[in-house]
């Protein structure tokens, strides 16, 4: 994975005195983030699944915009969720019980949180684009997934539900 992202310069930049796994957040610009909501076509009953869920702004957005149900936020940076949560609570966010967030590894952890969310966004384009395969592994139970490995312009949709396998022809 390290030697993709070295070869295609995306390898994240280190911060002195941070132990190497602790990688610097890159956000997503809000109009890229407003566009993956709009693609996952949300709906008040659908619980959204944001992997690497930063400064929560697609939860947030996701809440105000679609009133979706329940946002599960997974970010193993502790650092951005720890800033993030401290400014959400300085203005009294009012829908923050409605985020459910979890800091660990989301390739650690996704086949046991899988089943929770019907929608999936994933906006991390340094991720190598080899990863969609293990990501719709991880989330077969998802009806949508937006993603953007490799390109961060390049919004891709996936429906894991509709992939199925090819019908049994049974005996002639």
């Amino acid at each position: 994975m390290l030697a993709w992202a070295k070869s295609t310069g995306f390898l994240p930049e280190r911060l002195e005195g941070v132990l190497p796994r602790e990688f610097i957040w890159w956000p997503n610009s809000l109009e890229l983030v407003r566009h993956a909501l709009q693609i996952l076509e949300l709906k008040s009953d659908d619980v959204l699944l944001d992997i690497g869920s930063g400064d929560l702004r697609a939860c947030i957005i996701a809440l105000e915009g679609y009133d979706v149900n329940l946002c599960v936020a997974v970010e193993v940076n502790w650092k951005v969720l720890k800033e993030a949560l401290k400014f959400l609570k300085t203005i009294n966010y009012d829908k923050l019980n409605r985020i459910l967030i979890i800091c660990a590894d989301f390739w650690r952890i996704g086949k046991r949180i899988a089943k929770i969310a019907n929608k999936a966004l994933f906006l991390a384009w340094r991720i190598n684009p080899r990863m969609e395969a293990k990501l719709i592994k991880t989330l077969t139970h998802t009806k949508t997934i937006v993603h953007n490995f490799g390109n961060p312009e390049n919004l891709k949709i996936i429906k894991p539900q509709q992939q199925k396998s090819p019908p049994f022809l049974g005996l002639l």
